[in-house]
């Protein structure tokens, strides 16, 4: 039991921290992975504009949006 307790706080150092609150470190990380995905995003764009063929076009450009998609849900997290 003590083991599960020491993981939990490892993931949670505060355990009085209310569970809607981010700590610091999860802000920090958050808006990391905010930025990469807006990165990505653009990187995939390019890789679009750039491509020949059609189809690969299409999977870039796809693939785009969902990174986009998936970056204004983690900014759902920051309000």
């Amino acid at each position: 039991m003590p083991n599960q307790m020491n993981q939990q706080n490892q993931m949670n150092p505060n355990p009085m921290q209310s569970q809607g609150q981010l700590t610091h470190l999860e802000l920090e990380n958050l808006r990391h992975l905010i930025g990469d995905h807006g990165t990505v995003a653009n990187k995939l764009d390019a890789y679009a504009q750039a491509c020949q063929d059609p189809q690969l076009k299409q999977i870039f450009q796809r693939d785009a949006q969902q990174a986009r998609a998936s970056q204004q849900k983690l900014m759902g997290f920051l309000h």
